[in-house]
Formats: structure tokens, sequence, C-alpha cells
């Protein structure tokens, strides 16, 4: 099938610089290649990962903080990876006990919701997962988004007529 050939490809953006878009004999500047394995320096709060670590593992979600830093979701991992994107490199692998499939995420929380056991985790790029609670109101949850309020809000039974919208908290029927 397509899905078990797929390749990856490199991710690449050129940063922002002060250039006159009409003039044609400029040079571009070089494209940044996001996610290229790189020598990593013993410096800074992180702790360097694993460089070795190849391609990710069925990409479910991502988010990204307020220090742009860039959360990965890889289910077939059971695990997050956290990317600094102005350096460029991989800070750290943040392992769970569950798959996760998507990710939300606010100023400097980041919240996964977990399948195989279903569950709710919050973490930073520098703390632990901390599992909280989840509603049990939630019977197939699919996707995780934060409201302008800052509640957690979980779509249920996504593919069908059924589905709606729960506080993840509460349980409280916010939409369907």
């Amino acid at each position: 099938s397509e899905a078990d050939t797929a390749v990856w490809l490199p991710k690449e953006r050129v940063l922002w610089a002060a250039q006159d878009p009409l003039d044609l004999q400029a040079q571009a500047p070089p494209a940044l290649q996001l996610f290229e394995h790189e020598p990593l320096a013993l410096s800074g709060d992180f702790a360097p990962a694993d460089a070795s670590a190849g391609p990710l593992a069925q990409p479910r979600g991502l988010t990204v903080d307020e220090d742009d830093r860039l959360f990965i979701a890889q289910a077939g991992a059971r695990s997050v990876l956290v990317y600094d994107l102005f350096d460029r490199r991989l800070l750290r692998r943040v392992a769970l006990a569950g798959q996760p499939f998507d990710l939300a995420g606010d100023t400097r929380f980041v919240y996964a919701l977990l399948d195989s056991p279903p569950g709710l985790v919050r973490f930073s790029a520098r703390s632990l997962p901390q599992r909280l609670a989840l509603t049990t109101q939630a019977m197939r949850p699919a996707r995780l988004t934060l409201s302008p309020d800052q509640r957690l809000l979980v779509l249920d039974r996504a593919a069908g007529a059924q589905a709606r919208v729960l506080d993840a908290e509460s349980g409280a029927l916010v939409a369907n």
C-alpha cells in the first residue's frame, strides 16, 4: 500500500531576510534543514537526545509552545519529540505510558491524549509527564484542543454522526 512505501522528505525553511522581492538578480538565502542530524553540544538546560533516532514513528499530532519548541507525538514510539526550532535541534524525547495520538498546547504546557491505555498527560519542554484525569464520558477520544478560555476539550466519536465535543475534565457536553 502507499502508506507502507512512504518516503521521509527533509523539512526546510528559509529564514526571513530583508530582500527586495522584485530584484531578480538577488540570490535567495540558503534553505535551513530543520530536522537534520547534527552533533549535539552539551550546553544549555537540556540533555542531548539520541541523534540516531531516524524517521518519525507514526506521527499523530504536533504543537508549538511560546518558546518556539516543536512537540511531535509519535504513536509508534510511545513518545513525544521536543525540537528547538530556533537552534534546529532535538532537545529531548519524552517517553509516555500510552500511544499519543494528539497534542494541544498553551503558552508553557503541552497536553497529550493517549491511547492504549487511554489517558491524558501534561508536561513542558523540561518537565516529566503528569497524568491528568480524562472524563469517563469520552468513549473514543480522537482530538484534543484548548478553548479560548483555556478549557481542555476532547472530540469524541469523531468518525460518525454521534461526534461530540466534551470538556476533558468534567465531561460536560460542549457541542454535538
